[in-house]
């Protein structure tokens, strides 16, 4: 399941970045759109529900292997 992560994570790499500041860019938008899908699978559909399903994530270490 790990390598079907990690090719889903690279073909979501493919999708051009439409941010124009790009040095205020801290996350790339594969990773922001990757973790938002898996919490829009957990029935996270708010803002403020993915926000604090992504802070209470942010050391999960499956995540950290597929987002290195």
């Amino acid at each position: 399941k790990m390598k079907q992560k990690k090719a889903f994570l690279k073909q979501l790499e493919t999708i051009k970045d439409f941010r124009v500041h790009e040095g205020k860019i801290v996350y790339p938008l594969s990773e922001i759109i990757f973790i938002t899908l898996f919490g829009i699978l957990k029935d996270y559909t708010t803002f403020k529900d993915l926000h604090l399903w992504m802070e209470f994530n942010k050391n999960n270490s499956t995540l950290k292997k597929i987002l290195k």
